[in-house]
């Protein structure tokens, strides 16, 4: 059995005061015995994607954004090696792209929504970039982020995991994917608001149940802006139902126990990837 933990937070661009409600989330999540803590998405600052126009405030956004070395990550891999539990931390990401060419010495900066993913040792095991990147109202992401383009699975000492960031839930082939590159668990941070957690529900059950895998979603709360983030946190079986009635609308964790010969069962029950007919599908790639 691994337990693993949905933390369900509010976050702000009081990058300090968030962090220490993160560190002390992780340490609820130890006192439950959490194998696999996952975060909100972008959960360690506010959420500056609903303004256009990124001069809509005083400080630019771009300067909330950290390396793999900021203190988000290093504080992720201090309680990481702390309480040995496996780390998803959601976060905005600057990359630094170096010129190929030795003769010139310029480098690139890239901008990612990103999820790190630390291992109980205190090490990074990888990122996931957010794939599909929405352009909608309050939600004008093209603005500050590029699109990753890999679909990692990440060994840990827990079992193999995968991570999908909110909109990449709503394309089918990132799940597949994963469940066919052997993840058993995908993680599935988001920022959501509105009145939408039925399609969420909807979209994520079908995932895991046509793949045979667990997703755990993993919701923030909490007004910002113009947004009201309502939680409700959930995590689903390989057979798309509920593990309980899910999270409500508060800050909280959320600890699941997951039974990954389930796995298995289900999917000598419902083969769906065993007898995919790959030569038929060509016309989608």
């Amino acid at each position: 059995m691994i337990k693993i933990c949905a933390v369900q937070m509010s976050s702000s661009f009081d990058s300090k005061r968030t962090l220490q409600k993160a560190a002390e989330f992780l340490q609820m999540a130890d006192r439950g015995g959490a194998n696999i803590v996952c975060f909100p998405e972008l959960f360690n600052t506010g959420w500056f994607p609903q303004f256009p126009d990124p001069s809509a405030r005083e400080i630019s956004p771009f300067e909330l954004a950290e390396d793999l070395n900021g203190k988000t990550i290093d504080l992720m891999t201090h309680y990481a090696r702390k309480f040995g539990m496996v780390i998803i931390a959601p976060f905005f990401e600057k990359f630094e792209k170096k010129s190929d060419n030795k003769s010139d010495t310029f480098s690139s900066s890239f901008f990612y929504n990103s999820a790190a993913v630390v291992s109980e040792e205190g090490r990074i095991l990888g990122v996931y970039r957010k794939i599909h990147i929405p352009h909608i109202e309050y939600y004008y992401e093209k603005t500050y982020f590029s699109a990753g383009s890999e679909i990692p699975v990440f060994e840990t000492s827990f079992g193999k995991i995968g991570v999908q960031i909110c909109w990449d839930n709503f394309f089918p082939e990132v799940s597949r994917i994963l469940a066919l590159k052997g993840a058993d668990i995908i993680f599935a941070p988001t920022a959501s608001a509105f009145s939408t957690n039925e399609k969420w529900f909807s979209a994520i059950s079908a995932n895991a149940f046509v793949n045979g895998v667990y997703i755990a979603r993993v919701n923030r709360v909490g007004t910002d802006g113009f947004l009201d983030f309502y939680g409700k946190s959930f995590c689903v079986s390989p057979d798309g139902s509920l593990l309980d009635k899910g999270a409500k609308t508060g800050e909280c964790i959320i600890i699941y126990n997951i039974h990954t010969d389930e796995i298995e069962k289900e999917r000598k029950k419902w083969p769906f990837l065993e007898e995919r007919q790959k030569d038929a599908y060509g016309e989608i790639l």
